[in-house]
């Protein structure tokens, strides 16, 4: 077998390679170029490394020399035919010879550790602090971008990261299908599409939400995914390594008596057991259920209302609680047993984000809503206090608390900082756009995105807003970004060429 040449995209090789053997040339690829250091100058002499690929369907995008790139001429000449001699064999080597083992080599361990789940590490937006991501990228010159892959249909579900592997949901309108994705994180190369449901699409949903807007969770060498369909919660486990459906479960009725706008909320995990909040009129609970064959274990019974929050688990005055808003109200629960341990009256009905504690001051603060609008702060210790409140409202997005203060992405585009404590404002700043990315904190640095695709880089500071810089990735984001190994992963959206496709982008710093 031969790599099929088809054409050149800015000075870049395009090679068309049968499936089974596209992910193992990938890798090969990157690793035997003679010069993983060699520029190819395309788009105002910029550089773009062999080192970072791209894909589209089936095809892979590669730099290399090109008589259309003159800039790739003169000294580099030489380099093309080499390039092109020893891609060339080195994927007929490999397909002839067909090792199982370099095959597993290149694919990601099934069962190693999640990295980012829904909210982070600590489920409150903030990646670890050995991380330390780019702060500026730019997709027109491929400034620290390390690839731009498509992904299929629409959905809202953010990246979850597990084992080298980052998992996505998305549901496909014409096909009227619904699926989870799993790609490579270091090379973006899709390595299962997984259809779980044909039909069933709701009836009625709003017109920003999709029918896959539900982040995945994952346990050991599993990946779960919700849905919801045939008006029912549906929740359905797969192999991390395979895609293959391992259970399927209609977890609860959905039946909205007022909000008719689909399902929000995601999965969390505690230890081996996987947590499934369902909140419409028909039927609210917090479920708990076993991971290995998705029995209910156990179940919270939540206020008759539809809300979209979903929980988290934050150690507050020594103990563990399961926090979530809702409902019109802010709630504490013991996760173990599911006993209601405080509870406090909210001013809105239904509320979206999930909630963030201060470790050092015992306060948990929650952010909606509709139809009111409030942001609050509570006070727990032997019993909870109403600390502080205003009325601004974050609602789609989640809050943020970073040292001493509490920030927030309110609507109408405006960020806040806040006294963590004392809910004094320190500042506000009017950015632009919609807002339903949840802020995350990296490296020192807050990134906040909103709905058009476009990330402010800021300093925390109480002192005053300190804009670092601004990006763009594509003209629409509505998922939170996904932080590990030093990289950013975002989900967007671009139609700009009158077609909207959806896209997953790895940013990380040059190498």
């Amino acid at each position: 077998m031969a790599a099929v040449f088809r054409g050149c995209h800015h000075g870049r090789q395009i090679v068309q390679l049968p499936q089974p053997s596209y992910q193992r040339a990938l890798v090969v690829i990157q690793r035997w170029t003679l010069n993983p250091r060699f520029v190819c100058q395309y788009r105002a002499n910029t550089p773009y490394k062999i080192d970072r690929t791209e894909m589209i369907g089936n095809s892979m995008i590669y730099p290399t020399t090109h008589p259309a790139c003159q800039d790739c001429l003169g000294s580099h000449a030489s380099f093309r035919p080499v390039c092109l001699i020893i891609v060339t064999l080195t994927i007929c080597l490999i397909s002839l010879a067909n090792q199982p083992l370099l095959a597993q080599s290149l694919s990601p361990p099934a069962d190693a550790a999640i990295t980012w789940p829904w909210r982070g590490p600590g489920g409150d937006g903030k990646a670890t602090d050995d991380q330390r991501p780019p702060t500026k990228w730019d997709l027109e010159t491929g400034l620290n971008v390390r690839y731009r892959v498509p992904v299929p249909g629409r959905g809202h579900s953010s990246p979850i990261i597990a084992g080298g592997r980052i998992f996505l949901t998305t549901a496909e309108l014409d096909s009227r299908t619904q699926r989870v994705l799993c790609y490579h994180a270091d090379t973006g190369q899709l390595l299962w599409n997984e259809i779980v449901n044909e039909g069933g699409f709701l009836s009625r949903i709003h017109p920003t939400n999709t029918h896959a807007s539900s982040s995945v969770a994952v346990i050991g060498d599993r990946v779960f995914a919700l849905f919801t369909n045939r008006d029912e919660f549906q929740v359905v486990a797969l192999s991390v390594e395979s895609g293959r459906k391992l259970w399927d479960r209609r977890a609860a009725k959905y039946g909205p008596a007022k909000y008719q706008f689909g399902n929000g909320s995601s999965l969390i995990a505690i230890a081996d057991q996987l947590v499934v909040t369902v909140e419409t009129e028909a039927e609210a609970a917090i479920l708990f259920l076993d991971s290995a064959c998705g029995k209910e274990l156990r179940r919270i019974e939540r206020p008759a209302k539809t809300s979209y929050s979903t929980p988290v688990v934050a150690e507050i005055a020594g103990k563990k609680q399961l926090l979530i808003s809702g409902g019109s109200k802010v709630v504490g629960y013991d996760p173990e047993s599911g006993q209601e341990l405080w509870q406090i009256p909210a001013a809105w009905e239904v509320s979206c984000g999930t909630m963030v504690w201060s470790r050092d001051r015992q306060i948990v603060y929650a952010s909606g809503g509709f139809p009111a609008s409030q942001t609050l702060a509570i006070k727990v210790g032997d019993r909870a206090e109403l600390l502080w409140d205003n009325r601004v409202k974050c609602y789609e997005q989640s809050l943020i608390v970073v040292g001493d203060e509490l920030y927030g992405f309110a609507e109408g585009g405006i960020l806040y900082c806040w006294d963590a404590a004392t809910g004094k404002e320190w500042w506000s700043k009017r950015l632009k756009g919609g807002e339903s990315a949840s802020p995350v904190l990296a490296g020192g640095h807050l990134y906040i995105s909103n709905e058009l695709g476009t990330t402010w880089v800021i300093e925390p500071s109480r002192d005053g807003y300190r804009e670092i810089v601004r990006n763009q990735l594509g003209d629409e984001q509505f998922t939170s970004i996904a932080v590990d190994n030093q990289r950013l992963f975002f989900r967007v959206a671009d139609s700009t060429s009158g077609t909207r496709q959806e896209f997953l982008i790895c940013v990380g710093e040059d190498r």
